[in-house]
């Protein structure tokens, strides 16, 4: 007979896995979302970013399916046998081992925008430690899941990969948001519009950064705190998804921010033709360049630079 489980246990157990089910369903259709956005918008010739959103959309379908896995074994093959819960199914590494991946991409990929946006490969390579770090500390989590020795021994190893891979998690992300905070902070500019466009890229970098950081950190809590429940799945099995997501939102927010640096560059120059009284005229031979900030439309970079204004005729200043 199965051995029944106390009512507290359900909840704490069984429920938080059926939640942490449908919070990883909820934002994997956000992902899908994303997704058609992405490919219905840029038609250029994107390869390298078309191939990195496809893999990690195989990867998290992957990682979904196998959540589901978990929750079929767990909560209808098994319901309330303790001996059920005990038993370590194929399920629990692929679900690990498929959210290291696609946080590391993820993390490869802010990294990237950083050193583009910044020139600075000092400070990008020590972004990069806490980001292998992170993979290291979930690789050595999959292994101590599938292959489980001592009880006690793997425990405690567990535990302080665990600790690792979160740890080195949140730190990584909360760095990168600082760093491309205080870049894009570091830009100057006279114009309002443009004053505009660089704390709207500044406020799309936090609120996606820090979305995998609150993950990480929830599921480091939430495992020590509550050790013999799986409140922590609630934080850990989105973690791939929230990942994908925020580099699908970084990725597709290239249109709005384009769009506003276009906005932008005319604000400038129609500020400079009217400040002071005076007017921009064609001449022969002459041409204008003002430097602005806009968004390279294929890397989504913050530069300072503006399209030469090249009159037919050339230009002067009455």
């Amino acid at each position: 007979m199965p051995s029944p489980l106390p009512l507290q246990v359900r909840d704490e157990v069984l429920g938080m896995i059926l939640l942490a089910t449908s919070f990883n369903v909820f934002i994997f259709a956000l992902e899908l979302v994303q997704i058609a956005k992405y490919f219905s918008v840029f038609h250029e010739n994107q390869a390298p970013f078309h191939v990195m959103v496809l893999a990690m959309l195989f990867i998290d379908l992957v990682s979904t399916a196998s959540i589901f896995g978990v929750a079929y074994v767990d909560l209808i093959r098994g319901w309330g046998d303790v001996s059920v819960l005990r038993q370590q199914t194929v399920f629990f590494p692929i679900v690990n081992s498929t959210n290291t991946v696609v946080v590391f991409i993820m993390h490869a990929f802010l990294i990237r925008r950083y050193m583009i946006l910044s020139s600075n490969r000092m400070l990008t390579s020590l972004l990069g430690l806490p980001a292998l770090l992170t993979f290291i500390g979930g690789s050595i989590v999959t292994y101590t899941i599938a292959r489980p020795s001592i009880e006690n021994n793997t425990n405690t190893f567990q535990s302080i990969a665990v600790s690792i891979w979160n740890v080195s998690s949140f730190v990584t992300d909360a760095l990168i948001v600082v760093t491309l905070t205080y870049e894009l902070r570091r830009v100057k500019t006279s114009f309002k519009a443009t004053e505009s466009l660089i704390r709207r890229v500044i406020r799309t970098t936090v609120l996606s950064g820090m979305l995998t950081a609150v993950l990480a950190l929830g599921a480091l809590i939430t495992y020590y705190a509550k050790p013999h429940t799986a409140i922590s799945l609630l934080f850990s099995f989105p973690m791939g998804r929230a990942s994908t997501f925020t580099v699908l939102y970084n990725l597709n927010d290239r249109r709005r921010t384009r769009a506003a640096a276009a906005m932008s560059a005319s604000v400038a120059l129609e500020s400079i033709s009217e400040s002071r009284g005076r007017t921009l005229h064609t001449v022969p031979g002459m041409s204008v360049q003002v430097n602005v900030v806009q968004v390279n439309s294929t890397e989504d970079e913050i530069k300072l630079n503006l399209e030469s204004v090249n009159q037919r005729r050339g230009s002067k200043f009455a």
